[in-house]
């Protein structure tokens, strides 16, 4: 796990890396599926102090690597970190 603080040690968010059959079942499926023929996929869960915890996932799509982000339900979020 790796936790971000800003300078004034204000917890930012903290990234766990997870194996794909500790994902939520939705965000793999939704996932491999608008993005088939993507390869090497990572899942990353971020947990902020504010909102709700999202998925960062990685994928080799057409050799050029993607990252997206979804909530626990498998819908597309956008993600701003600030660090």
């Amino acid at each position: 796990m790796v936790a971000n603080y800003d300078r004034y040690g204000h917890h930012i968010d903290s990234h766990i890396p997870y194996e794909s059959n500790d994902v939520p079942t939705i965000v793999v499926e939704r996932t491999r599926r608008n993005y088939p023929g993507g390869r090497d996929f990572t899942y990353t869960r971020i947990e902020r102090p504010a909102g709700k915890p999202l998925f960062q996932i990685n994928v080799n799509l057409q050799d050029k690597n993607k990252t997206l982000y979804l909530d626990e339900k498998g819908r597309e979020q956008e993600y701003h970190h600030r660090h």
